[in-house]
């Protein structure tokens, strides 16, 4: 027999051996590396404790067990840290046999000699075996004989464990080729990538924070990952539900079936909606509202973004995933039935085109048809999102995505007046949350968006990988309504405007990246070049009329409207190109450091068909990003950041006639997060402060009074608890404190007042089990309940002169809502029960001066969902 010459590697003592240990397994180390490795024993469980380690050379071997005294702190110390979820079971001990890897793709002796360092094991073989050949890398948590498999896919090769426990490479006989990748398939798990199911509640990667395939417990900022499981669990059709359970976020304005209109931490997010990394471009009232099951994923970055992502508020941003082609065949049709009369049918399908799974597709369509709310309204829907592949090589991956959805039907505000407004002989008559202050023959809600765009992404070497990302969107919007202008003396007569918003634009969005994976001495780097840019084009047409007044004791409804006059005609285009640069730097096994900058240029330019006004602005910012992060080998990882962002205005000093300086907001955060090693679980905590400066306030009784005086302070705390506590038992529960006050202003009796609309506590908690044996194995119950609490709104009474006083306060009580669901699991069958706010509280989301607005009544749906 020919000699054979054995590569061994060395092992460096990672997380991974660790993890092994705490499982009872043998972990392998050299001699001379086993006092860096005794002083982890003390996080070894008492019936582990036991000779484990061993060193390969010389056949000796060590015992170190760690004191009794040593080990209670360290349980006590994560007991203490997760509270909720030690009282519940473990996860299962096939879940603990995991470990996570980021080997990427390349050489096949390269991506070995890492795996059997990451996994702690010693490997020989022939380097003719792996001459010339290369891996597609390995990501994600994976066993150890799957981490193998993955390496070695179709590279006609095996891993084989000896006698001694070492392993070695083979080929693989003539004829097993196929047992192989059946064995893998059937046994194997799919790593999580950053834009992939998540397989439960809880997410370890995302793209959102730093456009990189990143650890979001490595990542030093509050993030939240809204699974396709747990939208699903909640019967969420829409991204406002899906958040309805995260912290810091809620919803102002409460019932409109119109936006995702959601504020974070104080500050509105409506316009800083992405999806898959790309902004979602909107004119003023123009804005797209993907629907749910078109997505796999929702994700919350909290606090500014601007680094990454330009212009936005310093609140956060929500950057929808969309369902991306997979690697297996899918089939899916989904009924759904329910409250206010809704119908909808829904399919998925997609997998691969060829054997070879260089080409994969996916088609989500969807189509429904609905009552509102409130009385004569209601939308119909349809949707069509296609997805398409191709993978011509290991290194290479090309995605397009397209998408089309088309809402039209009625809209109108679920409100009743304020009271401070209602007159002196006060309103005879207040509204419900189902009246309709609109007419039927003139209200009208229709939009219809398109977009296409591609990823494409190459891997130049083990170094450097460029992508570019580029979608291209269209938007026709008509939206016609009557507005309430006030109440009649007499306090029974609603007093109406016609108002009509025509617009349509296109817009272009594009990112360049570069990012290198490199090592400088005991630092390793991820360094990540951008470029990117958009623009938009929008003709805007805005009309304003009167319109017949409505009774309100005896609503009469089918009279005619007159067309209101236009008093807005206008093109508008807007321009933003922005070149950042960031560095996820790792060193120490412990330490991340997370450093990025950002230069923007931005012009708008907005040309009157009325007349000959044109105006014309551009602006500039830097910003800039700094965190740090230890990790440590429990899981427990606290952490440090501040970060910028820039807002530009749409006013002008009307002194000077010049444009205000865009707005600026900086946040200082401190957290931490847990996620302990081999268990679905995830813990964080966040103290944020956000300073958003330059704002223009306006005198209410002056409109010219216009000046970049103001200042707003928003400061709290977040919980966040996600989980799979044990096998069919999942958990998501939050707590939000903030306090959001206006620090200046040009009116002096708004600086100190409590911002409008941010509630000052909000908290929620959901369960969800599924039977695992027995005859009802596959049934399932979930509930969950919300509080939101009191909000406040602090204005200038328009009466004043008249009736009451001039400076007033409108609040909102807080309230609780309770959510729950049924679900049957059989087979490839899926039967839902959903409710949401059981107990059809009437409750009001916010008020300001002339209204309060109503939150979303009862509502149940039934769904039947098949997969094949």
């Amino acid at each position: 027999m020919p000699s054979r010459s054995r590569a061994r590697f060395s092992l460096s003592v990672g997380r991974g051996c660790r993890r092994r240990v705490r499982e009872g397994s043998v972990c392998w180390v050299p001699r001379d590396s086993w006092k860096n490795f005794c002083r982890f024993s003390a996080l070894v469980r008492p019936p582990l404790r036991k000779p484990l380690f061993a060193a390969f050379e010389g056949s000796s071997m060590f015992v170190q067990r760690s004191p009794d005294s040593l080990a209670r702190a360290v349980r006590g110390a994560l007991f203490s840290l997760c509270l909720p979820l030690a009282t519940l079971p473990a996860m299962a001990s096939a879940a603990a046999a995991l470990q996570e890897y980021q080997i990427p793709a390349g050489e096949l002796d390269v991506a070995l000699n890492s795996f059997a360092r990451q996994a702690g094991v010693l490997l020989s073989f022939d380097p003719a075996l792996t001459a010339g050949q290369r891996s597609p890398g390995l990501r994600g948590e994976y066993p150890l004989e799957q981490g193998f498999a993955r390496l070695l896919a179709r590279s006609g090769l095996r891993a084989v464990q000896g006698a001694d426990g070492d392993y070695r490479l083979e080929p693989i006989p003539a004829g097993e080729n196929r047992l192989q990748l059946d064995d893998l398939h059937v046994r194997g798990r799919q790593a999580e990538s950053a834009v992939g199911p998540v397989g439960g509640y809880v997410a370890r990667r995302t793209r959102s924070a730093t456009k990189t395939d990143a650890s979001i417990l490595e990542t030093p900022q509050s993030i939240s990952v809204i699974s396709r499981e747990q939208m699903q669990a909640r019967g969420a059709a829409t991204v406002e539900e899906a958040l309805r359970y995260s912290p810091s976020v809620s919803t102002p304005y409460g019932y409109d079936p119109r936006y995702d209109w959601m504020s974070m931490r104080g500050f509105d997010v409506k316009g800083s909606t992405y999806r898959d990394g790309l902004l979602l471009n909107r004119s003023t009232y123009g804005l797209a509202r993907p629907d749910a099951y078109l997505l796999e994923r929702v994700e919350v970055l909290r606090g500014p973004a601007s680094v990454l992502y330009g212009q936005s508020e310093p609140g956060g941003i929500v950057n929808l995933v969309s369902k991306r082609a997979p690697d297996t065949p899918l089939r899916e049709v989904r009924l759904r039935a329910g409250s206010d009369q809704l119908g909808e049918l829904a399919a998925d399908v997609g997998g691969p085109l060829d054997e070879q799974g260089h080409w994969l597709y996916r088609v989500t369509l969807l189509g429904n048809d609905a009552n509102g709310q409130v009385d004569k309204t209601g939308n119909q829907r349809q949707a069509f999102a296609p997805t398409l592949t191709w993978r011509p090589s290991e290194d290479t991956e090309l995605t397009l995505f397209g998408m089309y959805q088309k809402d039209e039907g009625d809209f109108a505000f679920s409100r009743r007046f304020a009271p401070t407004l209602v007159n002196a002989f006060r309103l005879q008559h207040n509204r419900e949350r189902d009246f309709y202050e609109g007419e039927p023959s003139f209200n009208r809600f229709d939009r219809a968006y398109a977009s296409f765009g591609y990823e494409l992404s190459h891997r130049l070497n083990d170094t450097w990988t460029l992508r570019q990302n580029l979608r291209y969107e269209q938007m026709n919007y008509d939206y016609r309504y009557l507005n309430n202008t006030g109440v009649a003396f007499a306090g029974t007569t609603l007093t109406r405007s016609a108002n009509v918003k025509d617009e349509q634009f296109d817009g272009w969005t594009l990112d360049n990246q570069a990012q290198a994976d490199f090592v400088t001495g005991p630092l390793t780097h991820q360094l990540l070049l951008g470029v990117d840019g958009r623009r938009l084009a929008a003709r805007e047409i805005s009309r304003f009329g009167a319109a017949p007044t409505l009774d309100l004791l005896n609503p009469v409804y089918g009279v005619n409207v007159p067309w209101p006059a236009k008093d807005a005609d206008n093109d508008i285009t807007r321009r933003q190109t922005g070149f950042y640069l960031q560095d996820q730097i790792a060193f120490d096994e412990h330490w991340h450091l997370l450093l990025g900058g950002r230069y923007d240029l931005a012009r708008s330019e907005t040309e009157s068909n009325l007349g000959a006004a044109r105006n014309t602005r551009d602006d500039e910012a830097f910003s800039g990003r700094v965190g740090l992060v230890y990790v440590a080998d429990n899981g427990l990882a606290p952490y440090i950041s501040y970060s910028e962002s820039f807002n530009p205005t749409n006013s002008s000093d009307p002194a000077s006639g010049r444009p205000f300086d865009p707005e600026t907001g900086r946040q200082y955060e401190v957290g931490v997060k847990f996620q302990p090693e081999g268990e679905r679980s995830f813990v964080s905590l966040a103290l944020f402060d956000i300073t958003k400066q330059n704002v223009v306030s306006t005198n209410p009784n002056d409109p010219n009074d216009r000046r970049q005086v103001g200042e707003v302070r928003s400061k709290g705390l977040e919980i966040e608890a996600l989980a799979s506590l044990t096998q069919g038992l999942d958990l998501h529960a939050s707590y939000t404190r903030t306090n959001a006050r206006i620090q200046k202003s040009v009116n002096a009796w708004e600086e100190g007042a409590r911002l409008a609309f941010v509630p000052r506590e909000q908290a929620a908690l959901w369960l969800d089990y599924s039977l695992q044996d027995g005859p009802l194995a596959g049934f399932g119950v979930g509930g969950g309940v919300r509080y939101i609490g009191e909000a406040s709104y602090t204005g200038q009474n328009p009466l004043f002169g008249l009736y009451g006083p001039r400076i007033i306060e409108a609040e909102t009580a807080g309230y609780s809502l309770f959510d729950a669901s049924l679900h049957y699991q059989l087979d490839g069958l899926r039967l839902a029960l959903n409710g949401s706010n059981l107990g059809d509280r009437e409750y009001v989301s916010s008020c300001d001066v002339q209204a309060c607005y109503y939150g979303y009544g009862r509502t149940v749906t039934a769904s039947a969902t098949y997969n094949w």
